[in-house]
């Protein structure tokens, strides 16, 4: 069933690299998204609120897999200014070797200073 959301404040994408794993993000229990063993980008359904932001996220190892890979799972802010590239306003990262959560779950918060930089 389709989720009713009026239009986003903040464009948001969610981007993850993934090699060897299946990662779900889901973004303020609206928008959900699965990648497996890629990297790649998709836009956050609902976009970035204002105030506080929810970004949950789970992780499993895929067949022929070593377990080591490294993972990243960030969110940006898109701006509509020209030239003002996109805010990095979450990430959980791990590097090669590193030991992956299988799950996890943080805040990020769109505030005054955020709007600024998104401006600029």
């Amino acid at each position: 069933m389709p989720i009713a959301v009026g239009p986003a404040k903040y464009i948001a994408k969610v981007y993850v690299f993934c090699p060897g794993r299946e990662v779900r993000v889901k973004v303020n229990k609206i928008s959900d998204h699965r990648f497996q063993d890629t990297k790649a980008a998709e836009v956050v359904i609902g976009g970035g609120l204002k105030g506080l932001n929810e970004v949950q996220f789970a992780t499993k190892s895929l067949e022929g897999s070593t377990g080591k890979e490294a993972l990243s799972v960030r969110v940006y802010l898109m701006s509509t200014t020209a030239g003002v590239k996109p805010l990095k306003v979450y990430e959980y990262q791990v590097e090669e070797g590193g030991v992956v959560k299988p799950f996890g779950s943080k805040n990020f918060v769109i505030d005054e200073s955020i709007e600024k930089k998104l401006k600029m």
